[in-house]
C-alpha cells in the first residue's frame, strides 16, 4: 500500500474546499443574474402593452371624431318641415333681431307653442296670407313674436299684440334660405330638429264675420283701388273726395276680369286688384317723377283696414260698380 504524504493530503483538501466555495459563489451569482433577467421581462412586456393601448385609444378617438363630423345633419330649403322652419326662425330672431319678444325663444329650457293663423290681418307683409305666433309654453305676454313666409321664402319678422287692430310692419325681413344657411353654419341644425319635435302646434281659423258677408270681392277690390289712389297722392286727399271723383269718372273707367280679380283703367295704365283670403293684393304702375312709369309696384291691404276706411261709403261703392263700364260684359 502506498501512503500519501501528509502535505499532499492537506493540499487536496484545500483544493476541494476552494472548488466547493467557487461552485457555491458561482451558482449564487448565476441565480441572481437569472432572477434579475426574469423579473425585468414582465416590465418590458407591460410597457409594450401600455404603448399599444394608447395607440389604440388614440386611433379610436380619431375615428370617433371623424364619424361625429360625418353625422352632422344639415337642413335644406326644400326638405325643412313647418315645425323645423319655426325653430330655425326662432333661432335667427333670437340671435339677430334685438327684439325683447324674440329673446329666449330658442335657447329656453321649456317648450314653445306655435299658433298657425289662417289669416294675416293687420300685417303689412302678409306672405301667403298666413301668420305664425311663437310663445314659450305658459307665457302670458301681451306682445308676442310673429312671422309670415312668402312664396319666394321671404320671412317677415314682427312683434305684435294679437288682439290689437292696429297695422304692423315687419322690423326685419330675411329669406328663409339665408336663415337655414346660418343655422347650418353655426351647427344648430340638430338642435332645431330636436326642438321641433317638442313644438306644440295649433291652427286657428278666422271665423266668418258679418263684415265678410256684407261686401263682395268686387267691392273689396274697388276699395283697394281707392286706397291706393290715396296712398300715392300727396296725403291731402280725403276718402270722400276720392269716392266722389270716381263717381264722376265712371263713364270712361274700364273694369274687367283679370288674374283672378279685376283691373281698372281709364284707357291707359291699369291697376289690378285680387282678393285672397283676408287680403287684397294690388299691382300698379309706379310713378316716375311726375308721370306713370312702366315698372310694377305692389301693395297689400287687409279687408278689415279697407272696411274701416270705406265702410261708411259702401252704398256709393255699390253704385259705382253698377255704373262703371264693364269691358268683359
Amino acid at each position: 500500500m502506498i501512503k500519501k504524504k501528509h502535505g499532499e493530503s492537506k493540499k487536496i483538501k484545500g483544493w476541494l474546499i476552494g472548488g466547493i466555495l467557487l461552485l457555491f459563489l458561482g451558482g449564487g451569482l448565476g441565480w441572481k443574474w437569472y432572477s434579475q433577467q426574469k423579473s425585468s421581462a414582465p416590465q418590458i412586456e407591460k410597457i409594450t402593452i401600455k404603448k399599444a393601448k394608447r395607440k389604440k385609444q388614440s386611433s379610436a378617438k380619431k375615428k370617433s371624431s371623424s364619424e361625429s363630423k360625418k353625422e352632422i345633419v344639415a337642413l335644406t330649403y326644400n326638405g325643412i318641415s313647418p315645425a323645423q322652419t319655426a325653430m330655425a326662425i326662432a333661432y335667427y330672431g333670437e340671435s339677430y333681431s334685438g327684439q325683447d319678444t324674440w329673446q329666449n325663444l330658442f335657447s329656453n329650457d321649456g317648450n314653445l307653442n306655435l299658433t298657425q293663423r289662417e289669416y294675416a290681418d293687420h300685417l303689412s307683409v302678409p306672405g301667403r296670407g298666413r301668420s305664425w305666433l311663437l310663445q314659450p309654453a305658459g307665457a302670458t305676454n301681451k306682445v308676442v313674436a310673429a312671422y309670415t313666409v312668402g312664396a319666394d321664402g321671404n320671412v317677415a319678422f314682427y312683434s305684435i299684440d294679437p288682439q290689437s287692430q292696429q297695422e304692423y310692419s315687419p322690423f326685419m325681413q330675411v329669406n328663409l334660405r339665408k336663415i337655414i344657411m346660418t343655422v347650418n353654419k353655426h351647427e344648430k341644425s340638430q338642435a332645431v330638429i330636436d326642438k321641433a319635435q317638442n313644438l306644440a302646434i295649433k291652427t286657428v281659423t278666422k271665423q266668418t264675420t258679418t263684415t265678410d258677408k256684407a261686401y263682395s270681392n268686387e267691392e273689396y277690390e274697388l276699395m283697394a283701388y281707392m286706397q291706393l289712389v290715396i296712398d300715392n297722392g300727396d296725403g291731402a286727399e280725403k276718402i270722400a273726395d276720392d269716392v266722389q271723383k270716381l263717381k264722376q269718372a265712371v263713364d270712361y273707367m274700364h273694369w274687367q276680369k283679370q288674374d283672378g280679380g279685376h283691373s281698372i283703367d281709364a284707357g291707359a295704365h291699369a291697376t289690378t286688384m285680387r282678393v285672397q283670403g283676408d287680403q287684397v293684393y294690388v299691382t300698379y304702375d309706379t310713378l316716375e317723377g311726375d308721370h306713370m312709369g312702366i315698372a310694377n309696384g305692389h301693395k297689400t291691404y287687409s279687408k278689415a283696414e279697407l272696411v274701416r276706411n270705406f265702410g261708411e261709403y259702401s252704398q256709393q261703392i255699390k253704385n259705382i260698380l253698377s255704373k262703371i263700364h264693364r269691358v268683359d260684359n
